[in-house]
């Protein structure tokens, strides 16, 4: 009797596995997932936040990392930035980046617009903003001033769909720090209709920042 419970356990088991890696193949399954489903893994418990919040096949655990999602390092993000060969999106308000600067390349969402951003259909998101997200499964790096909200739009985007996201953790902060290089400009394509223009040599300037 115990031995057909425990077949029948481990049988349920590895339906739930193969059931959780299916799911989870457009977000590239965790290590954690492929482990955990290992039927000769001394150890099977399982994260099961790992599904949309784990790392990508390949890259670094996020015991390596400050915070829960994968990262990307300033010596890696900045000749991607520089090729404009990533997409890089900023979280900060309008009125940091003409304070503080930013990152060449980059494109600009307020993390307290986001919530509403990505209810908003492609069209109605590039007429408010200049610029349309890239696909769910397309390759995005969060950043902000100094990672928190960066971590915070994260939480947010990963239940909508953007499973493929890294942080840089250091963010404008490091960013700055290491001398890389920055525009106090806001672009009419990262501003959107939110901004307002000041005229020649000023630029846009925000408007409605908290």
């Amino acid at each position: 009797m115990e031995v057909a419970v425990e077949v029948l356990v481990w049988g349920k088991f590895a339906f739930w596995c193969l059931a959780v890696q299916r799911a989870v193949s457009r977000f590239h399954a965790s290590p954690m997932i492929l482990k955990c489903c290992d039927l000769n893994a001394p150890n099977l418990h399982c994260n099961v936040a790992a599904l949309v919040g784990g790392p990508a096949a390949g890259r670094a655990a996020p015991a390596e990392w400050p915070g829960p999602y994968p990262g990307i390092a300033f010596e890696e993000l900045q000749p991607l930035v520089r090729a404009n060969a990533i997409f890089l999106l900023d979280v900060r308000n309008r009125s940091e980046l003409l304070d503080q600067g930013r990152p060449p390349n980059s494109h600009n969402l307020p993390l307290h617009e986001l919530n509403e951003a990505l209810t908003l259909t492609a069209a109605a998101f590039r007429e408010k903003y200049g610029f349309v997200l890239p696909p769910p499964e397309q390759e995005m790096v969060l950043m902000c001033y100094s990672g928190l909200r960066a971590e915070a739009a994260a939480a947010k985007m990963i239940p909508a769909g953007y499973g493929n996201l890294r942080l840089y953790y250091g963010s404008f902060k490091d960013w700055a720090r290491r001398g890389a290089p920055v525009s106090r400009e806001i672009p009419a394509e990262t501003c959107g209709a939110a901004c307002r223009w000041q005229g020649p040599g000023a630029g846009y300037s925000p408007s409605g920042d908290p």
